[in-house]
Order: C-alpha cells, then sequence, then structure tokens
C-alpha cells in the first residue's frame, strides 16, 4: 500500500512541533523553509499562480525529486475542495508552514536575546571543548 502524502505531511508536522522539535526548519533567502529529515532535503515553498498562493513540499535526496503540492480549490469564492482528502492535505500543508514558520521567529527573538551564549556554545563546540548539558548536537 502506498504512503500518503497526509500521512508524511502529518509526520513532518509532529516532528516540528514536538518538545524535542527533532525537525530543524531554516528561513530560505527567498520565502519558504529549508529541513534536513533522514538524509532527505525538505523545501516547504509558497509557489504562486494565477489562482493565488499554493504550499508546495519538495522532498529531494541526491538528484532525485518528489513534490506535495497542496490542492486547487474548486469553490469560487469559498475555499471548497474536491474531497475530504484534499482539504485534509491543505489544513496539514498550511499547519506545517505555519509551524516552521513559528519555530524560526522562535529560535531569531532567543538569538538576539543570548547571542553571546549561542556563540560561546558554538566556538567551544568548535574547538573540540565538552557540550554541555543544556546543548543538544544537531544533525543534518
Amino acid at each position: 500500500m502506498p504512503i500518503s502524502e497526509s500521512y508524511v505531511i502529518q509526520l513532518l508536522l509532529q516532528e516540528t512541533t514536538a518538545a524535542s522539535a527533532r525537525l530543524q526548519w531554516r528561513e530560505k533567502e527567498t520565502d519558504g523553509y529549508v529541513a534536513h529529515a533522514r538524509g532527505v532535503r525538505l523545501d516547504l515553498d509558497n509557489i504562486m499562480s494565477r489562482a493565488g498562493a499554493r504550499k508546495q513540499l519538495t522532498c529531494t535526496v541526491g538528484v532525485e525529486s518528489t513534490y506535495i503540492i497542496e490542492p486547487g480549490r474548486t469553490g469560487i469564492f469559498t475555499e471548497q475542495y474536491a474531497n475530504e482528502d484534499d482539504w485534509r492535505l491543505v489544513r496539514l500543508l498550511r499547519d506545517l508552514y505555519a509551524a516552521a514558520a513559528r519555530q524560526c521567529a522562535a529560535r531569531r527573538n532567543r538569538s538576539e536575546q543570548d547571542e553571546a551564549a549561542i556563540k560561546e556554545s558554538i566556538f567551544r563546540r568548535l574547538l573540540g571543548g565538552e557540550v554541555s548539558e543544556t546543548e543538544t548536537p544537531q544533525t543534518e
């Protein structure tokens, strides 16, 4: 049985919003976010079309990519979609995008307050010093 797009987005959303925040999103220079999970590069973007902005998740391993794109609306003045599965996928993609934005904003605000401590921690790690209990190694 194939893995559903909604299931993948739900998993990424859980890993983004978990207390341990195992999935760390970074802001891109353009509108969007990037993260790495289990050797897969994840790009979360707004794509523009005549019908408006839609969310797109690109999953890349090496030169191979696959896309999950927010389904288009069927309603003109309301948010109607072809079926409940499309509506669920839309909600999940939007929630993931919002969670990535919140995560980046929280890190940016924290960085402004604790810039000296973060700098010291990174330099200690770089020079082979011990990592304190409050620091957690990040692997991508």
